[in-house]
């Protein structure tokens, strides 16, 4: 049976995925390498990615949309019809999109990734994101500290000892960690950000300060 290996960036508003078998490239999602992190449920069917995204606008309340910010809380859960969905469930249903397209794209019968997960995910976080994947057909390779994948794709020296800063700011977080990197090991010196400072968050920023400078201007609400 062909098997393909992936790379996947399951993000808080995107998903990226790519092939790393010899070569490096996207799977692309109706022409786009990005796949909105966002799920639609209406008479017990589920769509994932843009479609979903712009089902939003319509009908918000069967839109669910930045759920990796709630990984691992157990008390988080939207209810949607008949359907209670976890953010794990969520997750899920995102990466079957994945699997779908990247077997459809490269003729493969399995697909096993390599998932970048936040620095500062708990064991719970990463238990339920593998949960996820292989409930999605997925083989999980290994889930890789975001700050690793981008030291490893910056392109360390193996010869060379170094410590280096790494800035994560993403939709749904603002993390920064320092590694200390010799050849090819990696050891985490210190993580530290916020979960709640990404750009969803600079997006609702914005978003008040417009409508506060409209109840200004023209005095409605």
């Amino acid at each position: 049976m062909a098997k393909v290996r992936l790379g996947i960036d399951l993000g808080t508003t995107n998903t990226v995925c790519c092939r790393f078998d010899n070569q490096l490239d996207f799977v692309k999602f109706r022409g786009k390498e990005l796949l909105p992190s966002a799920l639609y449920y209406r008479d017990g069917k589920a769509i994932v990615g843009d479609a979903a995204k712009k089902k939003a606008v319509m009908y918000p309340e069967n839109v669910i949309l930045s759920s990796k910010t709630y990984m691992g809380d157990d008390r988080k859960r939207w209810q949607i019809q008949d359907r209670d969905f976890t953010p794990a469930d969520v997750a899920e249903n995102i990466l079957r999109e994945v699997v779908k397209e990247a077997k459809k794209t490269y003729g493969a019968d399995e697909c096993a990734a390599v998932i970048t997960v936040p620095a500062y995910f708990t064991s719970k976080q990463y238990r339920e994101t593998e949960q996820a994947a292989e409930a999605a057909g997925l083989e999980v390779i290994e889930l890789l500290p975001e700050p690793m994948a981008a030291s490893i794709a910056y392109g360390i020296d193996e010869d060379a000892s170094q410590t280096i800063f790494v800035i994560d700011l993403g939709g749904g977080t603002f993390d920064v960690s320092i590694l200390a990197i010799n050849g090819n090991e990696f050891r985490t010196l210190n993580v530290g950000g916020d979960k709640c400072l990404g750009g969803d968050d600079f997006d609702k920023a914005l978003v008040e300060l417009c409508l506060k400078e409209l109840r200004k201007s023209a005095g409605i609400n």
